[in-house]
Formats: structure tokens, sequence, C-alpha cells
């Protein structure tokens, strides 16, 4: 029988520890904001709970708002690749030099709420249909 290890840690403390070391929210974790910060967190907090927790791929895709496994794998070989290449750490400065500036919950909705005012069609919008 496999002994169980009395230090193996909950994905949701590397989660809340990861997101503190970050400045962001767990709501902006698990977002599908592509913004660097939030990608490299959920990067850092994957590794992390392969290596500390255990925890499988799948389980960590659905512990970071549901995704699915391949972004979880394709997120942990980015990561896994940037620590090879020792660069980490000049990618997490860069990010946290931009993010000084803003507020901790991400300042804003994450969306381009500008709308384009290009059409396909010269009569769309016009009230007319094809």
């Amino acid at each position: 029988m496999v002994e169980q290890n009395p230090k193996r840690r909950l994905f949701h403390e590397v989660k809340r520890e990861v997101c503190e070391e970050f400045n962001i929210t767990a709501a902006n974790f698990d977002s599908t904001s592509r913004a660097a910060i939030y990608v490299w967190a959920r990067r850092k907090a994957w590794w992390l709970g392969t290596t500390l927790c255990g925890r499988s791929q799948s389980a960590l895709a659905r512990a970071s708002g549901n995704r699915c496994p391949s972004t979880v794998y394709h997120g942990l070989q980015a990561y896994k690749k940037a620590v090879e290449q020792d660069s980490e750490l000049e990618i997490i400065r860069t990010v946290m030099e931009r993010r000084k500036d803003r507020p901790a919950n991400g300042g804003g909705t994450g969306h381009n709420t500008k709308r384009s005012t290009w059409t396909s069609r010269p009569d769309a919008g016009k009230g007319t249909t094809v």
C-alpha cells in the first residue's frame, strides 16, 4: 500500500499563494483572459500543482475555471521551457513592471468594448434583409 505524503498540498492553497504573488484575484486566475500576468500565474500554479500536489492535468483544468486539459498541458510545456532557459524570472519581472500601475482586479472588463464600424456588406445594419 502506498503511503500518502503528509506534506502534500492542496491545489486551492497553491492557487491562492500564486494569486497573492502575482497580485491578481482568483476570479482573474479562472477567467478566460489571455493577459500575460494571468497566463504566467496559471502556468506557475499548474506546474506547482503537478509537482507539489500530484494533481493530474485534468484535475488542474477543472480547478482552473473548467479549462480543457490540453490548455494545461501546453501551459506546462511553456513553463518548463521558460524554466529551462532560466527566463522565467525575467518574464515575471517584465509582467510585474507592466502591471505596477494597474489595480489588483485587472482594471476593466478584459474585453475590447470598442466596436468595429467595418462591415462586410454595404447595407448591413440599415434595416434591410438579405
